[in-house]
């Protein structure tokens, strides 16, 4: 509905210790989106494993978003248009 390719729901990305699945991605441009809901990503632990994913990807040369349900529930025009953005910065122009 937003105009968007597609993604890759659950894709897997094998980092140097672990398997990991992200939410969705473009794995053609090596973009990944995470969905964090307050539930499952606000506790200590979390938290820390989720800022090491994200720095282990960003080594492995992918680009990270995060947005929160609230972010896609509130402002999804917002979110389109940031993931419009950085997919055709991924992509080196315009999608």
């Amino acid at each position: 509905a937003a105009g968007l390719p597609t993604p890759v729901h659950q894709f897997a990305i094998q980092l140097p210790d672990a398997l990991i699945h992200v939410d969705l991605a473009y794995p053609q441009v090596k973009m990944a989106i995470e969905m964090d809901s307050y539930m499952w990503h606000m506790d200590r632990k979390a938290f820390e494993r989720d800022r090491q994913r994200d720095n282990e990807l960003r080594a492995l040369g992918w680009t990270v978003l995060r947005f929160t349900w609230a972010m896609i529930r509130f402002e999804p025009e917002r979110v389109i248009a940031l993931i419009r953005h950085t997919l055709s910065e991924c992509a080196g122009g315009p999608l």
